[in-house]
C-alpha cells in the first residue's frame, strides 16, 4: 500500500488492469512509456509542438523532440444555473490567483455552456488552456506514491474551484454554483482526478498516429472496438504567448487526421506478463492514445478485456493465446462494432456476419446497403479487394478473359482477372453477367477460395458416409386420395453408429487388456523366481567361475522380460502410473542421443524443439516407451534411408460445442510429433494403425505388416494421461505420428 506501507499478496488466474495509471501491469514488470515520442514519418504531430487548430498547421518553434512531459489533468466540476437572484458563491479557495483565469472566455462562449450541458440544467466545466487545466504540476504523477498523487489531485481541485470562484465573482455570475445533487458525499466536487494520460503499458501491438489516420489502409482483423474521436492532447506547458494561435505547447486536436478506426486486440496484451490484460493504459504512442483515452473506447476495451479473461479461464490458457476471433464472437453477441458502416446497426439482419467479414477486409465500400441484391460484379470486386489486402505482394499474369460482357474499361474486369488467375473463378461460359445477382452457393464457393488463398480456411477432407434410419408408413389421412401416399421419416444415425463402434472397440480393447494383464501377472510371478535364483547363484559363484558369465546372461534376459511384463501390465492398466513434471524437449533430446547410434548414416535425424515448451505431468517410463515405439516404427518405414524429425510445440485447443466421444477438452497442451519420409500409409489403413496386431499395408510395395502392440500401447498411454494421438500421412510423402498431453504447472502470478 503506497499510502500506509503495508504489503499484501493478491493471487488470481487472470488480472485486468483498468487503472488510469497502469499500476497493476507496471507492478508486475510490464514495460511502459511516459511522455511523448519524438516526431517521425509515422508520427508527424509527435514531440514538442505548437499547433494552430484553425489552420491545421504546426507553428514555428516546434522542435518535435520527445520528452517526459504529459498533458494537464483536471477536476471536471458539475455546475448548475440556479437562476436570477440566486447566490451560490463559494468561499475563496486556497492558492486562488485571478491571473490564472483572466484569459478565459465569457460564460456564454465557454466549452461548458456550448458543449458541456447534461440533464438537469447542469454543465461540465472543462475549460482550457486557462480554466480547469494547470499544466506542468503532474509530470511525476504516473509513477508517484499515492500520497504524492493525492497532493497533486488536491492542487487540481483548488484550481478548478478557483475558476468557479472567478466566474462567480469576476464575471458576476453568482447564480452558477456547484450542482447540489452531484457528489453529495464529497462536498459536490468529483472525488477522482481526471487523468488524461499516465503510463502507457507496452503490449504485443503498439498503435501509433499513422495507424489512426491511415486506418482505411491498415486493416485490423483482430479488431475489438472502433473509435472516431479526434486524436487530441491538452497542453503540457502553460501558455505564455497570447498572441500566438496555439493553445499551449503540446495541445492539438487532429480532427482532419482521425477517421473512424479499428482498435486491435494486441494493445490490451502487455509484454512480459502472462495473465494480465490492460483495459485503459493501453499500448499506444502519446498521439494515438489521445483518441483511445476517450470514455466510449475505454468502455469497449474494458468489455473486450473481460471477454478475453473469461475465455482464458475457460480454456485454462494465457490471454495472449486466445485467438482474437473468439473474443470477437463474444463481443458481437452484445452488439459491439468491429467495423463501421453508417447503414448497419446491431439490429441489421446478419450483423454479426457482416461485422466479422468486414473486419477482415471483404467489403471495400463505405456503405454496405444490406438489403441490396449482391451482383456478380460486386462479389468479384469485394473478394479481389480482400485478396489484395491480405497479400499485397500478390503478382499475376493477366489471363485471357472469355467474357464478352466485361470490356477493358469495366470496373469489375481487373477483379475478375485476379480471381481467375488465382484459380478462384473457373471460367466456363462466354458471359460473366456482371449485373446479375449471384447465387449464395457460388458466392460461398468464391469466398472460401479467397480464404484458402489467405490461409484463413483449411479445406476439410472428403465427407464421410452418413447413416440414416428410414421409416416409411402409410399416411392414413390421404388414403382416400389414392394409393402411394406415405409418411417418410429420416433420422441421422451417424453419431450413434460412431458411438456404437467406439463402444465395441472399447470392449474389445478391455477384453484383450484383461487377457494381457492376466498373462503378464502370471509371467511376472515366474520371472520373480527366475531372477531371484539367478541373483542367488551369482552371489554363490566366485568371480573366476567360468559359468558366471552364463548366469549373468540369464539375469539380463530375465530383466528384459520383466521390462516387457511391466509394459504389458501398463497396457492392461494394472500398473500404477508414476507421475512427475516432465519436459518433452528433454525426453526427445535424450531419445535422439540414443537412436543416433542405432539408425546408421542412411537416416538423417532432425530436432525441431520449441524453446518455451511447457511441462507435462506424466509417467517418464511410459512417455519414453511411447517415443521409442514411434521412432522405431518411423525408422522401419525407411529401410533405404530418409529423414526422421522430432518436433515439439505448445498448442491451444479451442472448442464451443459439447465434446464428442474420444475428443479432449479445450485448453493448453504440449504436442510432440515423429515424422518420417517413408512411403506413407494409404487412407483406408490409417484408422487401423492403433489396433492391436492389425494388418497395415505399406504404400510403396503393397506389403502388409503387423502393428503389434507398440502403437496400441501409445494410444492407451496417451489417453490415460488425458491426451490424444493421431497420424497424418500422404502416400509417397511420409507419415507423422503425433500426440498431445495436457500442459501443467501454475501460471505466473
Amino acid at each position: 500500500d503506497m499510502l500506509t506501507g503495508r504489503k499484501a499478496t493478491f493471487e488470481g488466474d487472470i488480472f485486468i488492469d483498468a487503472t488510469f495509471e497502469g499500476d497493476i501491469a507496471a507492478w508486475g514488470g510490464a514495460p511502459f512509456r511516459v511522455g511523448r515520442e519524438p516526431r517521425s514519418p509515422e508520427e508527424p504531430h509527435a514531440g514538442h509542438i505548437y499547433y494552430d487548430r484553425a489552420n491545421d498547421r504546426i507553428l514555428p518553434g516546434s522542435t518535435g523532440k520527445g520528452d517526459k512531459r504529459i498533458p494537464s489533468y483536471a477536476i471536471l466540476l458539475a455546475v448548475k444555473d440556479y437562476g436570477p437572484g440566486a447566490d451560490k458563491t463559494i468561499p475563496q479557495p486556497p492558492f486562488y490567483d485571478k491571473e490564472n483565469y483572466t484569459r478565459t472566455p465569457p460564460w456564454e462562449k465557454t466549452w461548458a455552456y456550448l458543449y458541456g450541458r447534461f440533464p438537469g440544467g447542469k454543465f461540465e466545466i472543462n475549460q482550457h488552456p486557462q480554466g480547469s487545466n494547470l499544466p506542468g504540476i503532474n509530470y511525476d504523477y504516473p509513477t508517484a506514491s499515492w500520497k504524492r498523487r493525492d497532493e497533486i489531485a488536491e492542487r487540481y481541485k483548488w484550481h478548478a474551484l478557483g475558476y468557479l470562484y472567478y466566474i462567480q465573482t469576476e464575471l458576476g455570475l453568482k447564480n452558477i454554483g456547484l450542482a447540489e445533487d452531484e457528489y453529495r458525499d464529497n462536498g459536490n466536487v468529483p472525488p477522482q482526478l481526471y487523468v488524461r494520460e499516465a503510463r502507457r503499458i507496452m503490449g504485443h501491438v503498439l498503435m501509433n498516429e499513422s495507424d489512426v489516420w491511415k486506418a482505411r489502409e491498415r486493416l485490423r482483423p483482430d479488431s475489438i472496438a472502433i473509435g472516431d474521436y479526434p486524436m487530441d492532447s491538452h497542453a503540457v506547458q502553460p501558455k505564455t504567448d497570447w498572441d500566438s494561435p496555439d493553445m499551449g505547447e503540446g495541445e492539438f486536436w487532429l480532427v482532419n487526421y482521425t477517421p473512424w478506426y479499428q482498435v486491435p486486440f494486441g494493445i490490451l496484451l502487455p509484454l512480459r506478463l502472462r495473465n494480465v490484460l490492460v483495459a485503459t493504459a493501453v499500448s499506444a504512442t502519446h498521439v494515438a492514445y489521445g483518441t483511445l483515452r476517450m470514455e466510449p473506447v475505454r468502455m469497449n476495451m474494458g468489455q473486450a478485456a473481460g471477454a478475453a479473461a473469461a475465455l482464458a479461464l475457460r480454456y485454462d490458457t494465457e490471454p495472449k493465446r486466445i485467438p482474437s476471433r473468439l473474443v470477437q464472437e463474444v463481443l458481437l453477441r452484445y452488439g459491439v462494432y468491429l467495423y463501421w458502416f453508417p447503414d448497419v446497426t446491431a439490429e441489421t439482419r446478419g450483423f454479426r456476419a457482416i461485422q466479422y467479414l468486414a473486419a477482415r477486409g471483404y467489403f471495400p465500400e463505405e456503405r454496405f446497403e444490406p438489403e441490396k441484391m449482391l451482383t456478380r460484379a460486386d462479389a468479384a470486386r469485394w473478394l479481389a479487394h480482400r485478396l489484395r489486402q491480405g497479400n499485397p505482394s500478390l503478382q499475376y499474369a493477366r489471363p485471357a478473359l472469355p467474357y464478352a460482357d466485361l470490356p477493358e474499361d469495366h470496373p469489375a474486369r481487373r477483379a475478375v482477372e485476379l480471381l481467375i488467375a488465382a484459380g478462384i473463378i473457373q471460367p466456363e461460359e462466354t458471359q460473366f453477367r456482371p449485373d446479375a445477382p449471384i447465387s449464395r452457393g457460388l458466392f460461398a464457393q468464391w469466398l472460401v477460395g479467397v480464404m484458402v488463398k489467405l490461409g484463413q480456411w483449411e479445406p476439410a477432407p472428403a465427407q464421410q458416409a452418413r447413416y440414416l434410419d428410414v421409416t416409411v408408413t402409410p399416411f392414413a389421412e390421404c388414403t382416400a386420395r389414392g394409393p402411394g401416399c406415405y409418411l417418410v421419416q429420416l433420422q441421422d444415425m451417424t453419431e450413434r453408429r460412431h458411438l456404437e463402434q467406439q463402444l465395441r472397440q472399447a470392449l474389445k480393447m478391455e477384453a484383450i487388456g484383461r487377457l494381457a494383464g492376466g498373462m503378464a501377472h502370471e509371467f511376472n510371478n515366474l520371472l520373480t523366481v527366475i531372477n531371484g535364483y539367478a541373483e542367488f547363484v551369482l552371489e554363490a559363484l566366485p568371480p573366476t567361475e567360468a559359468v558366471r558369465g552364463d548366469v549373468q546372461q540369464i539375469r539380463k534376459a530375465g530383466e528384459r522380460a520383466a521390462d516387457l511384463t511391466r509394459r504389458l501390465l501398463a497396457f492392461s492398466r494394472r500398473q500404477p502410473q508414476q507421475l512427475a513434471l516432465l519436459n518433452l524437449n528433454e525426453v526427445a533430446d535424450g531419445m535422439a542421443r540414443m537412436v543416433r547410434r542405432l539408425i546408421g548414416e542412411s537416416v538423417t535425424l532432425e530436432l525441431k524443439l520449441a524453446p518455451d515448451l511447457g511441462q507435462i505431468r506424466a509417467d517418464m517410463a511410459q512417455v519414453e516407451q511411447m517415443l521409442l515405439n514411434l521412432v522405431t516404427n518411423a525408422c522401419d518405414a525407411m529401410p533405404e534411408g530418409g529423414r526422421l524429425t522430432l518436433a515439439t510445440e505448445n498448442v491451444v485447443l479451442e472448442g464451443h460445442e459439447p465434446l464428442a466421444a474420444g475428443e479432449i477438452a479445450p485448453g493448453r497442451y504440449v504436442a510432440l510429433a515423429v515424422s518420417d519420409t517413408g512411403p506413407g500409409i494409404p487412407r483406408e489403413y490409417r484408422e487401423r494403425v492403433f489396433e492391436k496386431f492389425g494388418q497395415v499395408e505399406a504404400a510403396s510395395n503393397g506389403q502388409k505388416f503387423s502393428t503389434g502392440l507398440g502403437l496400441t500401447f501409445c494410444r492407451l498411454a496417451v489417453e490415460a494421461h488425458g491426451g490424444r494421438i493421431g497420424v497424418e500421412s500422404e502416400v509417397g510423402r511420409g507419415s507423422a505420428f503425433w500426440f498431445t498431453l495436457p500442459r501443467k504447472g501454475p501460471m505466473a502470478r
